[in-house]
Parts: C-alpha cells; sequence; structure tokens
C-alpha cells in the first residue's frame, strides 16, 4: 500500500504533498517553471561577472548574499547602469524588467502551496455519510484544474485553528475559496512559455557580452 504524504482537506481538494501525484501534467509543467527560473538565475550571474569583468562562480557568490530575487536583478542592474554606456543600458534595463516581472510570477508559484480536487476524504465519509459531493474526483475539469492558495493564507488558517475555541467552518471553507485560484494547464503553460521567452532573451544577452568580451580580449585595439 502506497504512503500517503501529509495532506489536509478543504472541501475535497486535497492540499500537501501528495495532492499532485494525480495530476502529473501540472506538476511537469511546474518543474519545468522552476527549472527555467534556475537557468534565469544561472544567466544572470554570468551576466554580473561579464560586467565586472569577474568569474561567474564569484559573481554567482555575490548574488546569493542578496535574499530575494528582486534585490538580486537590482544588483546587477546597479553595475550595469555604472559599466555599461548610456546607449547599451536602455536596453539591459528593459531586459531586467522582464526578469522581475517574470520573477513575481515564480514567486506566486513557489510560495504557494497546491491542490487537487479528490473528493471527500474517507475519515469525513465516515464521520459525515451524508455529507453531499457535488463534484467527481474523475469530472473532466476537475482533472484538468489544481488550486493555488497562498502560504500566507494556510499559516493565517493555522493561527486561527489554535486560537478559535469554536470555528464556523462553513464560513472558514468560504473564505479559503475565495483566496484559493484555480490553474489549468493551458494557465501554467503560458506561465512557461513567458519564462521560455526571458530566458531566451537573458541567454543573447550573455552571448552577446561574452562577443564582445572576446573581442575586447583578443583585439585591445578595438576598444579605442
Amino acid at each position: 500500500m502506497q504512503e500517503r504524504k501529509p495532506s489536509f482537506w478543504i472541501d475535497g481538494i486535497e492540499f500537501g504533498q501528495g495532492a499532485l501525484l494525480n495530476r502529473p501534467q501540472h506538476a511537469a509543467i511546474l518543474g519545468r517553471i522552476f527549472t527555467s527560473w534556475s537557468m534565469i538565475e544561472g544567466l544572470m550571474a554570468s551576466l554580473l561577472g561579464l560586467l565586472m569583468h569577474a568569474d561567474d562562480r564569484a559573481a554567482l557568490a555575490i548574488l546569493e548574499t542578496f535574499r530575494t530575487n528582486q534585490s538580486r536583478v537590482q544588483a546587477v542592474r546597479k553595475v550595469a547602469k555604472r559599466m555599461l554606456p548610456p546607449d547599451k543600458y536602455d536596453d539591459f534595463d528593459a531586459l531586467t524588467n522582464l526578469v522581475l516581472n517574470y520573477a513575481k510570477e515564480r514567486n506566486l508559484i513557489a510560495h504557494s502551496v497546491w491542490g487537487a480536487y479528490i473528493g471527500l476524504p474517507q475519515a469525513e465519509r465516515e464521520i459525515f455519510p451524508g455529507m453531499p459531493d457535488e463534484r467527481s474526483a474523475n469530472d473532466a475539469e476537475e482533472n484538468g484544474t489544481i488550486y493555488r492558495m497562498p502560504m500566507s493564507v494556510l499559516s493565517d488558517l493555522m493561527v486561527d485553528i489554535d486560537m478559535s475555541s469554536k470555528l464556523d467552518t462553513a464560513t472558514m471553507t468560504a473564505e479559503l475559496h475565495a483566496k484559493m485560484t484555480r490553474v489549468s494547464v493551458v494557465d501554467l503553460e503560458q506561465i512557461e512559455k513567458r519564462g521560455h521567452l526571458v530566458m531566451r532573451q537573458v541567454m543573447g544577452a550573455v552571448t552577446q557580452k561574452r562577443f564582445t568580451r572576446t573581442v575586447e580580449v583578443q583585439f585591445p585595439s578595438s576598444r579605442n
């Protein structure tokens, strides 16, 4: 028997480590989004190294001292403003804005807990045998949907449960539903495509900068 991962249910929607086991397509796209962002961060470190005429590993070590995605990108932007001529900086600034905008999308994904509708858990069915279950876990629409809930909402829920001696479960469920976002495969694919676009543009900037750097090293007179 397969061991169930730690989970919790809200109106038949399972949230937790095993929630996406039955949504492999969604889970795979989420994984690719995280991988793309890691590559974007690595490319931004390469850009910083090229701007500073330093080793990529040294640049990455510098970026790792910043705690947020925004602060890392802002650090690269500040170095670029000092090192690039004005006519080159505007394009670079536009690129960093693309990275920052995508970072917001990535953060929404990373700082959320994900769930999928699997029907009412056995424990609830045994305690409330007459509880209606209007949706089916095999419903085509539900199979194409997962649910995103911000971690802050989950944290607040845990605090409310600990502090309250009497919970209005109907009101709490309605409030949680209002804070969930339904996400389809198409939604995730659009986010993934935007990430690929950002990654290609950052990679292009790294390639161009490496080419320029090589020319400067091989033909020092070309700087003049």
